[in-house]
C-alpha cells in the first residue's frame, strides 16, 4: 500500500494514521514508512511528467526491496540467538563480586606516589 499526499513529511504524517492492523492500536512512525509506503507528492512535477507516479512507485519498490534485504541480513546475523546468548553471557558476571574487595584510588597508586610533583596553575 502506498499513500501519496503533498503534506506528508518524515516527521509528521499529517492526515495519515499508519496503524499496524495485527497489533492494534500500535502505530508506525512516519519515518519508518516514509519513502516506502508514504510519499510526499509534488503536484507540479506530477502535472509536468505523465510518468511521475509510476516513477515514484518504482522508487518505493526499490526502497522496499532494500529494506527487506536489510531485514534478511539482520535475521541471518542474529538467527542463532542461543549462540549469541552464550557469547554474551561470557561478558556478564556469573557471580556477585566479593564484598571484601579493596579499592585504592588512583591518586594513592604507586605510579602517582613515585611521580615528580610539578607545580600547576592551581598551586599558585
Amino acid at each position: 500500500c502506498i499513500f501519496f499526499d503533498d503534506h506528508i513529511t518524515p516527521l509528521d504524517p499529517k492526515i495519515v494514521d499508519p496503524v499496524d492492523a495485527h497489533l492494534w492500536p500500535r502505530r508506525f512512525s512516519s519515518a519508518q514508512l516514509f519513502g516506502v509506503h508514504l510519499v510526499q507528492a509534488q503536484p507540479l512535477l506530477s502535472i509536468r511528467d505523465r510518468d511521475y507516479f509510476v516513477k515514484c512507485f518504482e522508487q518505493c519498490e526499490a526502497a522496499r526491496e532494500a529494506k527487506l534485504e536489510r531485514w534478511h541480513k539482520l535475521k541471518r546475523i542474529v538467527a542463532d540467538l542461543d549462540g549469541v546468548g552464550k557469547v554474551l553471557s561470557g561478558f556478564l558476571y556469573t557471580s556477585v563480586p566479593s564484598q571484601n574487595a579493596s579499592f585504592r584510588p588512583w591518586s594513592r597508586s604507586r605510579q602517582v606516589s613515585r611521580a615528580q610533583r610539578v607545580q600547576t596553575f592551581e598551586d599558585e
